[in-house]
C-alpha cells in the first residue's frame, strides 16, 4: 500500500462541499483526487468526518460524508498504528509542531509519498524529505504536478474516470463516488453505484 501524493484533509473537504464559497477551491480538490497514485491515511477519514458533519457551513449530511468516505475504496488508506503514534511523536518534538500534523507527515512518509497536499503546512519547509504544497495558494511553483500549473486546470490522462463518470475499480467492484458527479445524477439513496 503506497502513493507518491498524500491528500490532507482541507483537500478532502473541499472536494465534497457544498457551500458556494468553497467553489473554487472545490474544481482544484477534485482535479487533485483525479491524479494517480494518490494516498490518505484513517487519521484524515477520521477528521473528514467529524468536521463534515459538524461545519455546517459545508452543507453536507453524514450520509453524505459517509458517502464520500465509501467512495475512497480505491486509494490506499494508511492505518493508525502504535508505530505511527510513536514516529509522529517524535517529529513533533523534532519539527516544534502539533501532534495531529506530525502524524499526517509521518503517515505521509511511511506510505512512500514524496508529496503531501495541504493547505494548513509551512510551505516553505521540507519534513523528513516530504514536499508540502498548498494546492490554493496563487503562483504554486512549477515544480508541482502539471494539474496545477496548468492555467485551465486539466486532469491527467490516466485520470480520465474523474471526468468521464467511468467508475473506479477496486476490489473487484465499480464504484463511482456521488461527490465526483454532477449535482443531477443521482445513482442511489446511499450516493453510490455499484455494480460486481
Amino acid at each position: 500500500m503506497t502513493a507518491t501524493i498524500f491528500i490532507d484533509t482541507n483537500v478532502l473537504l473541499y472536494a465534497a462541499s457544498n457551500a458556494p464559497a468553497d467553489q473554487p477551491k472545490r474544481i482544484i480538490a477534485r482535479q487533485l483526487l483525479a491524479e494517480p497514485d494518490i494516498g490518505f491515511s484513517a487519521q484524515v477519514l477520521q477528521e473528514f468526518y467529524a468536521a463534515a458533519v459538524t461545519k455546517q457551513r459545508l452543507e453536507m449530511t453524514h450520509d453524505e460524508a459517509v458517502a464520500v468516505l465509501k467512495s475512497l475504496v480505491a486509494f490506499p488508506i494508511w492505518p493508525n498504528t502504535r508505530d505511527l503514534v510513536l514516529e509522529a511523536i517524535e517529529a513533533k518534538q523534532r519539527f516544534q509542531i502539533s501532534y495531529w500534523d506530525a502524524a499526517i507527515i509521518t503517515a505521509a512518509k511511511q506510505m512512500g509519498c514524496q508529496t503531501v497536499y495541504s493547505e494548513d503546512f509551512d510551505q516553505t519547509r521540507q519534513y523528513d524529505g516530504i514536499r508540502l504544497l498548498n494546492p490554493f495558494q496563487a503562483g504554486l511553483s512549477e515544480s508541482a504536478p502539471s494539474i496545477l500549473s496548468s492555467a485551465t486546470l486539466k486532469p491527467s490522462a490516466s485520470a480520465s474516470w474523474f471526468h468521464s463518470q467511468t467508475p473506479m475499480r477496486a476490489n473487484g467492484c465499480e464504484t463511482t463516488p456521488r461527490f465526483l458527479l454532477p449535482a443531477n445524477d443521482v445513482r442511489t439513496s446511499a450516493g453510490l453505484r455499484t455494480s460486481a
